[in-house]
């Protein structure tokens, strides 16, 4: 297999060359590091925070963009983590937790969503989620219905609040992100917009943390 249509996919020129990076406050913006690289080198890092209590906006994130060219076989490879303990509101009350996703689209297309639940679940008005190593995702684009073509590829650190407007306002998730690539040939594993919950461990008296593959 070879590596085509995207550009700076491992962030070797150590900033954001080839990327559009944009965020919905108080998310911050993308940003590239040697301590967000998953092997050497660097890695990006994606940090969404929930807007605060009572205010205006529905969601918060900090995503990553570029136009991709693919073929009839493409896979598309993200290693993520979630390196420090994150905080992940619940309402108090009538209310579900806060959505904390890794997304990754395609052309619109949603091809991987990684929701990270709680690890454990003391009372509201917030959970904690545990931090996790690297994790390897290899998505099949043809499972999704994406064939050859040019395409906004969009990779996503988002924050979907459970009630509106917040009465608390604490979600707050670090997202490493690294070593993505666009590959010809057919994939080992993925399909089409797999719901996963996040790498971890199930916790007595918790939430079980995932189902996710962890990778060495």
């Amino acid at each position: 297999m070879t590596n085509v249509g995207i550009i700076n996919g491992n962030f070797g020129t150590g900033d954001l060359t080839g990327w559009t990076a944009t965020r919905i406050a108080p998310a911050d913006l993308p940003v590239v590091g040697a301590a967000y690289a998953h092997v050497a080198g660097y890695g990006c890092r994606l940090h969404v925070h929930e807007a605060p209590a009572g205010g205006a906006l529905y969601s918060t994130f900090s995503k990553l963009e570029q136009t991709i060219t693919c073929g009839n076989k493409a896979t598309l490879g993200v290693w993520y983590r979630v390196p420090v303990e994150a905080t992940q509101d619940k309402e108090p009350g009538p209310g579900t937790w806060d959505a904390l996703y890794l997304e990754a689209s395609v052309g619109g297309v949603g091809v991987d969503t990684v929701s990270f639940r709680s690890s454990i679940s003391p009372s509201p008005p917030w959970g904690v989620i545990t931090p996790f190593d690297w994790t390897h995702d290899e998505l099949d684009l043809a499972a999704s219905g994406i064939t050859a073509g040019s395409y906004l590829l969009t990779i996503k650190g988002v924050i979907y609040p459970s009630v509106w407007p917040s009465t608390v306002g604490n979600s707050d998730v670090v997202i490493d992100v690294a070593g993505i690539t666009l590959k010809e040939g057919g994939t080992i594993s993925g399909g089409k917009n797999p719901f996963r919950t996040s790498p971890g461990a199930s916790i007595p008296g918790g939430i079980d943390c995932g189902r996710g593959r962890k990778v060495a």
